[in-house]
């Protein structure tokens, strides 16, 4: 947990990796969920603004097709074959 080991009590993990060990979890301040996200992934943990932000680096990383499908801001409609 590196730097974050005191904070232990006020982590609420909300996901979690079979693949790479990684688990997302989200601070908890006054028993209110923060928007900051925070992954640990057996190396440092690493912290980032917002749960949408982290969703976003991921997606974007992607072969464009999946993140085509991905993406809630389009609009698709079913195409005939």
């Amino acid at each position: 947990m590196g730097r974050l080991r005191w904070k232990k009590r006020r982590l609420l993990p909300i996901a979690v990796s079979d693949g790479t060990l990684g688990v997302w979890c989200m601070q908890m301040e006054k028993r209110q969920v923060q928007s900051s996200l925070i992954w640990f992934d057996n190396t440092e943990p690493d912290e980032k603004e917002t749960f949408n932000t982290h969703l976003q680096n991921i997606l974007s990383s992607l072969p464009e097709s999946i993140a085509y499908f991905s993406d809630p801001n389009l609009k698709r409609s079913p195409q005939a074959n």
